[in-house]
């Protein structure tokens, strides 16, 4: 039975979208990093939207092989992502659980005033 089943109130908050995205993307940019620095090296930052069709772009990096993964951005990216679930989940456990909206009041409820 899933925690919707059992009627906790199951959703992502701002912040825990916003490390998952940050996460995510941090892990994106350890993966393109070799490419990144050769941009910034060479001087292709200016035309960035050009580089596609640019010769000396495509010399530059057919020719690259990647000596280092960046582990440490990867790393970093990954405990973000795995924050923001520990954040999610332990915040889940603690909320009480939501009422059925179309259930009827018992005898016992009753509203205090």
């Amino acid at each position: 039975m899933t925690l919707q089943e059992r009627k906790y109130n199951v959703r992502i908050k701002f912040i825990e979208w916003g490390l998952i995205i940050a996460g995510a993307v941090i892990i994106f940019i350890s993966f393109i990093w070799d490419y990144l620095q050769i941009i910034v090296r060479e001087g292709f930052a200016g035309e960035f939207l050009s580089l596609p069709g640019d010769q000396h772009f495509y010399q530059a990096t057919v020719q690259y092989q990647p000596v280092n993964f960046a582990w440490s951005l990867f790393i970093f990216g990954e405990v973000l992502i795995l924050f923001s679930i520990t954040m999610m989940v332990i915040r889940i456990k603690k909320s009480p659980m939501v009422r059925q909206e179309n259930s009827r009041m018992d005898a016992n409820d009753h509203v205090k005033l």
